[in-house]
């Protein structure tokens, strides 16, 4: 059995510190509910705030990631933040993964939206994180609606799509009609994480939700309000916990 916990949240806008001690607080639920994977939406850290990326950027060795690492060791936890990464050629979009007694992975977008562009500069390889004895493959946002991306994870072996995104409505309804499609033709469990509330020029919409690889929708969590969606991979029988 492996539980996935999709955490559904708002984050404080640029307010490092807070989202931190709040997405501990969502940690401390999944934990709870007994979830071995446990990821947030997209620049989780900082909320999907573009116009500050720059100012907030981070370093994957930054510490005040070791709160996560502490979490991880502790509850035998891989945890999946996302955060603005700092390199040398500028900002990037990126997931901190992070699992018991290991180095820090990063995982970085690497299709971005074109509205991005002025703000990141994208990644440029794909990521396997081998858990429990499956093959996720994380994805941010804009590139998992892209179905070169998907393709790209099933051919590495990926059984699994970690799908972690700030989306519109709009957005939503797009997601709502393509991962049913891509999960049964590539026989991936998605699993999708979306924020909730403001975002820099548009409203997060919610409804993370779940997918199998039959293209079936397993469960999901409903548009306004914070919430986890609790995946159990082997049972295929999710809850909720608002």
């Amino acid at each position: 059995m492996v539980i996935i916990c999709a955490v559904q949240c708002a984050s404080v806008a640029g307010d490092i510190a807070t989202n931190i001690d709040r997405h501990l607080e969502w940690i401390e639920k999944a934990v709870a509910g007994g979830a071995q994977v446990v990821f947030f939406p997209e620049l989780s850290l900082t909320g999907y705030q573009p116009g500050m990326a720059g100012e907030l950027a981070m370093s994957i060795d930054d510490s005040r990631l070791d709160v996560f690492q502490q979490c991880s060791d502790e509850h035998g936890l891989l945890i999946g933040v996302g955060l603005p990464l700092r390199v040398p050629l500028g900002v990037q979009i990126a997931m901190a993964w992070i699992s018991p007694g290991k180095q820090r992975r990063v995982y970085v977008k690497q299709t971005l939206h074109p509205d991005e562009e002025a703000f990141f500069v994208p990644g440029d390889a794909s990521s396997l994180l081998e858990w429990c004895g499956h093959k996720m493959s994380p994805a941010i946002c804009f590139e998992a609606l892209q179905s070169h991306h998907a393709k790209a994870a099933s051919r590495q072996g990926a059984d699994v799509y970690l799908a972690s995104v700030a989306k519109s409505q709009g957005g939503i309804e797009k997601a709502m009609s393509y991962f049913p499609s891509i999960s049964k033709q590539l026989r991936l469990t998605v699993v999708m994480a979306n924020a909730t509330g403001h975002c820099e020029a548009f409203e997060a919409a919610g409804q993370s939700t779940a997918w199998s690889v039959e293209g079936q929708r397993i469960d999901g969590l409903e548009a306004a309000g914070e919430g986890i969606l609790f995946v159990d991979l082997a049972a295929d029988g999710p809850a909720t916990v608002p």
